[in-house]
């Protein structure tokens, strides 16, 4: 049944929706917001490229689009990322609508903090800083391939675990996705299939050394074979805080409690931050 596991070098695996309704709010006297700039930027060794996403922020009380990923990239800005006596600007790239440089012409270290600072006209210039952690992600270890026939065709959950590093002051990231190829079109899709029951943000408080164990929700085979890929990611901090505030904020729910969501950007709002990164895929025919 498990024709093949392999561990890839790099992998994208980081999917955030967020909505939010247009509305109006007039005969108000509320606090005056200025628009900020909104970085995020994750760095990781096991990735081929760096990318720093910039945006501008909306004033309170002004009308804004209906999705986070419409706000515009801010295109002129200045993007400076250092190490130590070592900077690098980095330029802006159409095709992925952020600022982007190759590692191989500024390699991301285990173990080093990295700053960086964005200058854009008439707005605030930000910065922030991270450091990278030294220790590489944990191995993952899949214990069950479960099938489950129902309804004419097979669905399948993976069963996979982790052991803890044994030093205290781990943050982990976990993630499951599922392949699409679409041949005609050269094109191959990936979607995120969720962890069935579990936190998929979790630290090692209380649970030093401890194996974490997860399964994926059910994924369907109706046609070929499955393709489908483990993401564990040994964050810092600032990843793991800022992943868990968005993942609790609930928007314009009158009946949720506040939820601020964490940045580490000084001047501006978004994430700085750091991640090692492991992942497998599994092949099911």
């Amino acid at each position: 049944m498990l024709s093949r596991i392999k561990t890839l070098s790099a992998f994208a695996l980081f999917v955030l929706l967020t909505s939010a309704c247009e509305s109006f709010v007039s005969d108000v006297d509320g606090l005056k917001s200025d628009p900020k700039l909104v970085v995020n930027a994750y760095l990781s060794p096991e990735d081929d490229t760096i990318k720093v996403s910039v945006k501008r922020s909306y004033p309170l009380y002004q009308l804004r689009p209906a999705y986070f990923e419409q706000l515009d990239p801010v295109k002129n800005a200045t993007v400076i990322l250092s190490e130590g006596s070592n900077s690098v600007t980095i330029s802006f790239s159409e095709q992925y609508q952020s600022y982007v440089i190759a590692q191989s012409n500024f390699p991301i270290r285990a173990g080093r903090t990295y700053r960086i600072e964005v200058r854009a006209s008439g707005l605030e210039t930000v910065t922030a800083e991270c450091t990278v952690p030294v220790q590489s992600a944990p191995a993952i270890e899949i214990t069950e391939i479960e099938q489950l026939s129902e309804y004419g065709y097979s669905e399948y959950r993976i069963h996979f675990r982790f052991r803890d590093h044994s030093e205290p002051g781990h943050f982990y990231r976990v993630a499951a996705a599922q392949q699409y190829n679409f041949p005609e079109l050269g094109v191959r899709a990936v979607w995120e299939i969720g962890i069935e029951g579990t936190e998929d943000l979790v630290s090692d408080v209380s649970r030093q050394g401890e194996y974490f164990s997860y399964k994926t929700n059910r994924v369907g085979a109706m046609e070929g074979p499955l393709e489908l890929f483990l993401f564990l990611g040994l964050t810092d901090e600032h990843y793991f805080r800022f992943h868990k505030s968005v993942f609790g904020y609930e928007g314009d729910n009158p009946f949720s409690e506040p939820t601020p969501i964490y940045t580490n950007i000084s001047g501006g709002v978004g994430v700085f931050c750091a991640v090692r990164k492991n992942i497998v895929s599994v092949n099911i025919p």
